[in-house]
């Protein structure tokens, strides 16, 4: 029987902990690295390492992302053994959920795709809140834009930057589960390897910026993959196309690099999004559930 220890991150333990999760994929241990250095996630406080006591070697982890501006915590975290992984997870969220009792009257949500998940988080005072979906679209037909008059798109300036994180925030300043972003914020996750300032479409009308689509790109020009990571319309300019504009400039400026599909994600209560989406070729692929802890 495996003997586990759990123990706060320390910088040491960078590699091994990527190499450990992310043992086979170069671009996903990349991701993960970049995920735990954001400037703004104190790794050395709210990173909770697994280790097999017997050799120290790391085998998961439990990542605390603090969303002070909303009073919201996510957790998110890897498993490298499969043969243990009920042990380790159980482990590494009762360790979170030990440290985040001393943090009241925040909402700590935990986002799961494995279904066998639902009993750990349920056993420990998680209930379920809501389901996203993931949604992708396999065709490399372009989208047929027609233009409008007096609106502009073009990729992203580094001069733009601040009004990126404006728009941003206006645009998702009602949705569940969004936290501001400062221009620092939204500069480092530029600076990030799957993404980049021409990754970002602007919309522009003939004063303003009113909208914008932020695009990633995965994997090698073999097989490669887009994203839709998050699409705006400022909330005075909605109803007017504008969404679907944008969004097939995001898909085809995938396609034209090399993308043969195009993946996002949305909540499945919102209808008019979902219809948006399946309207371009767009269907369900999976379910992403979100859990809130109650206790």
């Amino acid at each position: 029987m495996i003997h586990l220890n759990f123990r706060l991150f320390n910088t040491s333990d960078l590699l091994n902990l990527i190499s450990a999760i992310e043992p086979c994929n170069s671009e996903a241990r990349q991701i993960l690295k970049e995920k735990l250095l954001q400037p703004w996630v104190d790794v050395h406080e709210n990173c909770i390492v697994a280790t097999e006591n017997e050799t120290n070697k790391i085998i998961g982890y439990l990542l605390i992302i603090e969303e002070n501006p909303i009073d919201r915590v996510i957790i998110e975290y890897g498993i490298a053994r499969e043969l243990e992984y009920d042990a380790i997870l159980s482990g590494l969220l009762d360790v979170a959920i030990m440290k985040l009792n001393t943090k009241k009257n925040r909402n700590v949500h935990c986002c799961i795709s494995r279904e066998s998940d639902r009993n750990i988080l349920s056993s420990i005072g998680f209930e379920f809140n809501r389901t996203y979906w993931k949604l992708n679209r396999e065709d490399t037909n372009y989208i047929d834009i027609t233009d409008v008059e007096g609106i502009r798109i073009s990729s992203c300036r580094e001069d733009e930057i601040d009004n990126l994180a404006h728009i941003q925030n206006a645009c998702f300043s009602s949705s569940w589960g969004f936290c501001p972003n400062t221009p620092d914020q939204i500069r480092y996750k530029l600076s990030m390897s799957n993404t980049s300032l021409g990754n970002v479409l602007i919309m522009q009308d003939r004063e303003n910026i009113i909208g914008y689509c932020w695009t990633y790109e995965y994997g090698e020009a073999v097989d490669k993959s887009g994203a839709i990571s998050m699409i705006g319309i400022h909330p005075e300019k909605r109803g007017t196309g504008l969404s679907k504009l944008i969004l097939g400039c995001g898909i085809n400026k995938l396609i034209k690099s090399g993308c043969s599909n195009v993946f996002l994600e949305v909540d499945s209560g919102n209808t008019p999004a979902i219809k948006l989406y399946t309207s371009l070729g767009f269907v369900k692929q999976q379910d992403l559930i979100w859990y809130e802890y109650v206790n």
